[in-house]
């Protein structure tokens, strides 16, 4: 496992582009720590690949438990990897998150497993696990992040690495 992308935001943004990734890794692993400017308790982080802006084609699977309740659902186009801290739960907590894309740079349908927990530092903590085929059938060279429309806050770090078998 190598990194390849690290960053660590010192002003806000709408979204984080990881450009140029190098083809020579069989799989990927992106590992988030964020928050966002919403003020809803519920914002989102999306991810793109490859330059898509709202995949069609894609089947995902979530679950989604918060210490009281479990619920599950079932996806076929937005990228909801994961509940987001915002403005509304505790100052400086950060929510986490790791992707895992197997096969990126392959023709076949990337496969990805999400595992994202939210948090408040106080009796609030959702945890969101996906599993899903985004059916892009060409590599990924880049990903694009996004909260639907809210910022990335400063602090926020993000780490991309290149897994060989």
């Amino acid at each position: 496992m190598q990194p390849i992308f690290s960053r660590t935001l010192t002003s806000t943004n709408t979204n984080i582009n990881i450009n140029n990734i190098p083809q020579i890794y069989n799989d990927l692993y992106l590992v988030l720590s964020v928050r966002s400017s919403g003020s809803t308790g519920s914002g989102s982080i999306g991810a793109y690949f490859s330059g898509q802006t709202y995949p069609s084609l894609a089947s995902w699977t979530t679950a989604v438990g918060n210490g009281s309740s479990v619920s599950s659902s079932r996806n076929s186009a937005y990228q909801n990897f994961g509940n987001v801290n915002d403005t509304t739960h505790t100052a400086n907590t950060f929510s986490s998150h790791t992707i895992y894309i197997s096969d990126y740079g392959t023709t076949k349908f990337k496969q990805c497993i999400v595992d994202s927990v939210s948090e408040t530092n106080a009796t609030a903590v959702q945890t969101f696990m996906l599993s899903g085929l985004d059916r892009i059938n060409i590599p990924v060279t880049s990903i694009t992040m996004d909260m639907g429309g809210n910022l990335f806050q400063i602090g926020s770090t993000m780490t991309l690495y290149g897994i060989s078998r």
